[in-house]
């Protein structure tokens, strides 16, 4: 008979397991320091302790490795702004062996797909590891963070941490100490070869200088590219006149100041205005009727990212999801990829992917059926990013409307401070005197933030909903 025991329960005579994190006089430490979490086993009277596999470092800690295929996944309070996740593969001489071995963002998978970045947003990056893939002469796989933005250290991101994770099972687990920290980039953790396997290290190594001392100092080169931005963007000395014996350089006078005239006015900002002709541009807080009668509403988002103020070029995946409540109380939401929806039942709307104009641009529509009047009682649409980049920065989106309305309507996204994934960007309210459509503008880490700020009632299990 196996009986599972509660805590403080009587001895049933079964086995029980009682698994606990282990501190203080009962924690083991392994070498380095790594704090082990503990089961207890009890048969009958006498107990046993047997190490579980999680374990929890603590800086310059190290441990190995007993799965040869798992995720890292990096996270940090959202609040304090967006981070950038990379991942180095280093030889022996701690130095990349060339480009393809930085992988970010931009570039999200090393050699024979052994390391793939699979999430860099909502405070949150996830890497695919698998050590047999790892090519030979790869001796390290390091694990790095970048501060996205100035005015910010790796301070404002204390609580970050580090797991080590498969199959939703924490094995090895890191939550360094940043209080303090002044750097803009940082070594968190690295897997290395030792003998025939592998071990994680907690490292926690700053950089001041940011991604660029990171990057340098594993053998990336990143000068050259900064002097040759900096070359294009100086303006060549005109040539001097040439000096004779006959006509030397004769020292001039200065010309005298011109007057002081009134001080220059302030431009003024340009109107915004809709940038498709026939178009009306919808305005923060605006709110417009929808015709009566039958008919679809399509939403349509496209977007493109170019280089951003820092000079670096962010590609990005944006969806579109709708949080609802049906005419019956009953609340649910569609987005890709948990739920596309449908038209010809309920919900009565749909997510539908776009195919983009070009490489650096994406499209997306959400289409609603309002043939059904009474199918709903409000349906807020919201945009998040998917994929790619972390931060708005450099992407330029456009929201347009078009249906049963008096003319087309459509604006521009106000891009939101870092730490911002998501966006409630309209309402749709069925009310006794007809529908509307409202801008709403709302800004939130993740979905779950706008639920609760506009009050959808639904339970989500990041990023899904359920």
């Amino acid at each position: 008979m196996v009986q599972r025991k509660e805590r403080g329960g009587r001895d049933a005579g079964g086995i029980v397991t009682d698994e606990r994190r282990s501190a203080g006089p009962e924690a083991i430490r392994p070498k380095g320091g790594a704090r082990r979490a503990m089961t207890v086993i009890q048969i009958g009277r006498k107990a046993l302790w047997t190490a579980c596999t999680m374990v929890d470092l603590i800086r310059g800690a190290n441990a190995p490795l007993s799965q040869m295929r798992f995720d890292t996944v990096l996270r940090w309070p959202t609040a304090a702004g967006a981070l950038d996740a990379s991942v180095f593969l280093v030889g022996t001489s701690g130095h990349v062996r060339g480009d393809a071995d930085m992988i970010f963002y931009n570039q999200p998978n090393a050699q024979n797909q052994c390391i793939r970045l699979l999430d860099n947003s909502n405070g949150l990056a996830r890497f695919s590891v698998s050590l047999p893939d790892i090519p030979d002469d790869v001796a390290k796989v390091i694990f790095c963070l970048t501060v996205d933005g100035p005015g910010r250290s790796m301070a404002d991101f204390n609580g970050m941490e580090l797991v080590a994770e498969t199959s939703g099972s924490v094995m090895h687990q890191f939550r360094p100490s940043l209080g303090g920290a002044d750097e803009v980039a940082m070594m968190v953790a690295e897997l290395y070869r030792r003998d025939a396997g592998w071990k994680i290290r907690a490292v926690a190594q700053g950089f001041r200088g940011g991604l660029a001392a990171l990057a340098t100092s594993m053998g990336v080169d990143v000068e050259s590219e900064d002097e040759t931005a900096s070359a294009a963007n100086q303006t060549p000395p005109a040539p001097e006149a040439p000096r004779t014996m006959s006509n030397p350089a004769i020292p001039q006078a200065e010309p005298p100041w011109p007057p002081a005239g009134p001080e220059p006015s302030e431009p003024v900002p340009p109107k915004p205005q809709a940038r498709t002709a026939g178009a009306r541009l919808l305005l923060p807080a605006d709110r417009v009727a929808i015709e009566a009668g039958s008919g679809r509403l399509t939403v349509g988002l496209d977007w493109r990212w170019r280089i951003g103020g820092d000079g670096r070029v962010r590609p990005i995946g944006l969806s579109l999801g709708a949080a609802y409540v049906g005419a019956s109380g009953a609340r649910g939401a569609v987005q890709i990829p948990d739920y596309r929806g449908q038209l010809d039942a309920s919900p009565w709307l749909m997510v539908v992917p776009g195919s983009p104009r070009a490489p650096d641009s994406g499209q997306e529509r959400l289409v609603i059926n309002l043939d059904q009047r009474a199918a709903f009682e409000w349906i807020d649409i919201f945009v998040f990013i998917s994929k790619g980049s972390s931060t708005w920065i450099g992407c330029e989106a456009w929201v347009n409307i078009s249906g049963p309305l008096p003319q087309p309507l459509e604006y521009r996204i106000d891009s939101p401070g870092d730490g911002q994934a998501a966006i409630a960007l309209l309402r749709l309210i069925d009310t006794p005197d007809g529908r509307t459509i409202q801008r709403l503008d709302q800004p939130g880490a993740h979905q779950a933030e706008l639920d609760s700020k506009l009050n959808w009632g639904l339970d989500w299990r990041f990023p899904s909903v359920r």
